[in-house]
């Protein structure tokens, strides 16, 4: 059967694939980045826009399907788009899990940081006010790290004893990404409460996938992930209480989670493996994806 997989799909895409593939074919619409468009207002001329009438244009056509990648992201998405229910289906993100060796630790510092990349809409300047409580508070044993890209609009701080890992600017390679991520004892995430409503993290997946507990503001995609799979971290309503946990930690008070983390990120790594979803797309009746191998 030949299928039609759209990846990512862009308004025009979805109104040149409507208007031109036969009916008789069938179509996937993976939806993915553009959708956080249907929460904000645009003008005519912006392609975000279009985002909406996409989905209603040639609305009753049969052999149509599409993909978001996660629960909480469904939930959303039909918040806006309530007629597409019955096709909408959510999956978690597939990722290629790595072997991870988890190596004994010979410093006895706690090593805590952000991956991917930085941004004010991530919050990612945050790392310099929690940089600031740890020196209030005296803490000798926490070092923080950046591994990933800076974006041009992240401030800068001249004084900090941040690190960075590579040199700040540039995409890292995936081996040197993952060298980085591997002198990590947790990830940090400041984003904001409302942010990764309708879009799937991909720093989120590599924290799983090396095992790296997560400390980090509460989202709904976060909350689903957390509820889904078990603890892999610590969730928090607020920046302060962000700061209590990193503080805790300091002082060894949480090591009795860890066990409990570790045995859900034997959860989480298969949940969100390409074998997992291969059969949960098979048990909600998804034309099975020949690439997904």
């Amino acid at each position: 059967m030949r299928l039609l997989f759209i990846l990512n799909t862009f308004p025009h895409t979805m109104f040149f694939v409507k208007k031109y593939t036969p009916k008789k074919i069938p179509i996937i619409f993976m939806l993915h980045g553009n959708l956080e468009e249907l929460r904000k207002k645009k003008k005519i001329y912006h392609a975000g826009y279009w985002i909406k009438p996409a989905f209603f244009y040639k609305r009753k056509r049969e052999n149509q399907k599409f993909l978001v990648l996660g629960e909480s992201i469904r939930t959303e998405v039909l918040k806006y788009i309530n007629f597409i229910k019955n096709d909408l289906i959510s999956i978690p993100h597939p990722y290629q899990m790595i072997s991870t060796k988890i190596e004994k630790k010979l410093s006895p510092k706690i090593v805590m940081g952000m991956i991917g990349s930085f941004s004010n809409e991530k919050r990612s300047e945050l790392i310099y006010e929690l940089e600031n409580r740890i020196k209030q508070e005296r803490i000798q044993n926490l070092e923080l790290l950046l591994v990933g890209a800076t974006q041009n609009n992240l401030e800068t701080h001249a004084e900090t004893n941040v690190k960075i890992w590579g040199n700040g600017t540039n995409k890292l390679d995936e081996k040197e990404y993952n060298s980085g991520i591997k002198l990590l004892d947790y990830i940090l995430f400041f984003w904001p409460n409302d942010s990764y409503k309708m879009t799937a993290s991909g720093a989120v997946l590599d924290a799983i996938a090396h095992r790296k507990p997560i400390i980090a503001i509460k989202t709904s995609y976060l909350q689903w992930v957390f509820e889904t799979v078990g603890d892999i971290g610590f969730l928090c309503e607020t920046f302060e209480e962000l700061v209590d946990i990193v503080i805790r930690i300091s002082k060894k008070e949480l090591k009795n989670q860890l066990d409990l983390f570790s045995q859900n990120f034997n959860k989480a790594q298969l949940f969100f493996s390409r074998e997992n979803v291969k059969e949960i797309m098979n048990k909600k009746d998804v034309w099975m994806i020949n690439s997904m191998k």
